[in-house]
């Protein structure tokens, strides 16, 4: 099977670079206007991560640091303290149509290449169609299960060193590029269309096993199989759903599905690593669109994303905070660290 260059995350890096500067200068002269059901733009983005941030950064000393300085007499064992609080450094978009994210700025520099790389792995696989929105079914009971379909993108987030952090004197480092697309469905056109794709995974086949909530008197979906379909009678929830599972492949290192890996950072600025489910510090999500709130949760818990708002926007923003760990440089060397 001869390989699209168009199907690999390299192109789309490699596109996106030429943009960036001019979509940075576009952002720069946009207001921050009020959010409609439709779009939001990238300096909404970052004012509602600023309204967010009181409720969601949680800055918390944890321990301390040692390091070796040397002059050029002696050498001497310093310390500076460990904390710990979160970033948001990633941005993900779940929407009901290929490359109509609505994030503005990237679905104009991005729709064209996913709209071709669908087609491209389309042409491959036509067992798989497009997949646009919803589709309804009724069970033997009369009970509504809505099977929905759903693309979801994982970029850098505009501003993941959020102002807040500036009257700390430590703090810790984003390990994100800002506007950089992490993970883009559109790119794994067959892995996120197939159910199956996953099923060598052990994880998989594992009731119970990285599920969102409480499995299984409360769960909303598991990360398992990492696709677009999910059953949810909740739009909100089942695009949660899709959310983390988008997230759980941006941040973790499978080959088989493409994607540029989130890095983990380094020993004195430790990003989390990959997403896990109902744990808090390996990441907790605000969403920015078609609201906004002003506090951070993990999914799983008996309230839908959208909070009683009855608005069935199919197109959906979250800012993912993770958790980072780290230390002030006080030496040339570091040596350990201790966590209280």
């Amino acid at each position: 099977m001869e390989s699209d260059p168009l199907i690999h995350t390299s192109t789309f890096l490699a596109r996106l670079k030429r943009h960036c500067k001019v979509a940075l200068i576009f952002v720069s002269f946009q207001l921050v206007v009020t959010i409609n059901s439709t779009e939001i733009l990238t300096s909404e983005i970052v004012e509602a991560t600023i309204r967010g941030s009181s409720e969601c950064v949680d800055w918390e000393l944890i321990g301390t640091c040692f390091w070796l300085h040397c002059d050029l007499t002696s050498c001497s064992v310093r310390t500076s303290p460990k904390v710990s609080h979160f970033l948001p450094d990633l941005v993900v978009t779940v929407q009901s149509e290929p490359a109509r994210q609505a994030w503005r700025e990237m679905r104009t520099l991005l729709h064209r290449i996913q709209e071709q790389a669908i087609k491209t792995g389309l042409r491959i696989e036509s067992n798989h169609s497009v997949g646009y929105g919803n589709v309804s079914a009724n069970s033997s009971n009369s009970s509504r299960i809505a099977l929905r379909y759903f693309e979801s993108d994982v970029f850098g987030h505009p501003q993941p060193d959020v102002p807040l952090l500036d009257d700390f004197e430590y703090t810790c480092r984003a390990v994100t590029r800002p506007l950089r697309p992490y993970y883009q469905s559109a790119v794994d056109v067959i892995g996120w269309r197939n159910p199956s794709f996953d099923l060598i995974r052990p994880a998989s086949s594992i009731p119970g096993r990285l599920e969102i909530g409480n499995w299984p008197v409360n769960s909303w979906g598991s990360i398992y199989p990492r696709t677009g379909w999910v059953k949810h009678t909740d739009l909100a929830m089942a695009a949660a759903v899709v959310a983390q599972r988008a997230a759980f492949i941006a941040t973790g290192n499978d080959a088989m599905r493409p994607h540029t890996r989130v890095s983990t950072g380094r020993r004195t600025n430790q990003a989390p690593g990959r997403i896990d489910t109902n744990i808090p510090f390996k990441g907790k999500w605000q969403l920015v669109h078609p609201v906004i709130q002003e506090n951070c949760s993990v999914f799983g818990t008996n309230q839908s994303p959208l909070q009683g708002n009855r608005r069935e926007d199919h197109h959906l923003v979250w800012n993912l905070w993770r958790g980072y760990k780290c230390c002030r440089r006080a030496g040339q060397f570091f040596i350990e660290d201790v966590e209280f």
